[in-house]
């Protein structure tokens, strides 16, 4: 696991996170003895999952993404500012703003409404979306269709359409499932049922184990 905010020698807020310091902690992992001959995949959940698209879409190195509730675009970082969550050669990689939004409504972190008001900019959107079609490897994406964070089952079709369009020529997945919210864990639910995200917990342990279990034997 890399810290690229709020740690020691990293941003204080997940804003104008450069690319490059992940990109060097993937090149110090691949200098390990255990890690020669074998195959780096990322994995995010959240903003952590655009993030894993979006670096494995830049990195040739990256050979395989497993993004849990993810976005289909960059969005504004989150710390306050008018600023993208991620840089690249020091400038901001072009991200979806913000729509003007009453805050006052948001409680229990259910910021959903906001993200789907966002999302149609659609000129924002198009310079911002993330191009997973460019990504060295297969694709699993995993949602909540009860997600109260953020629209990731919406996302995660916009995924799976640009990959269908661009005619991606490595396997890809989005499961989407019912009555689970954001963390797709039943311990810490932001959306859906318990039963629900308890279900999605254990499905997506299993379709994670699977689709490593692939890549190893290729």
């Amino acid at each position: 696991m890399v810290g690229y905010f709020g740690t020691k020698n990293t941003p204080d807020r997940l804003e104008m996170i450069p690319l490059e310091y992940l990109d060097n902690a993937i090149s110090i992992f691949k200098t390990f003895p255990e890690v020669q001959d074998k195959k780096i995949i990322v994995y995010g959940g959240s903003k952590g999952g655009e993030l894993a698209l979006l670096l494995a879409s830049t990195n040739k190195n990256i050979e395989g993404v497993i993004a849990a509730v993810p976005s289909s675009v960059v969005f504004q970082g989150l710390g306050g500012k008018f600023l993208s969550s991620w840089s690249y050669k020091d400038e901001p990689v072009p991200f979806v703003p913000f729509a003007p939004y009453d805050y006052s409504k948001i409680v229990n972190s259910q910021y959903v409404e906001l993200y789907k008001f966002s999302l149609d900019q659609k000129e924002a959107v198009e310079k911002a979306i993330i191009h997973v079609e460019k990504i060295n490897g297969p694709i699993l994406i995993l949602t909540g269709k009860d997600d109260t964070m953020w629209p990731s089952t919406q996302m995660g079709e916009m995924i799976i359409k640009r990959l269908e369009y661009r005619n991606f020529s490595f396997w890809y997945k989005h499961i989407a499932y019912e009555n689970a919210g954001h963390t797709l864990n039943e311990n810490n639910m932001m959306g859906g049922t318990f039963d629900g995200n308890k279900n999605a917990r254990m499905d997506a342990e299993q379709q994670i184990l699977q689709f490593l279990n692939s890549l190893s034997e290729n």
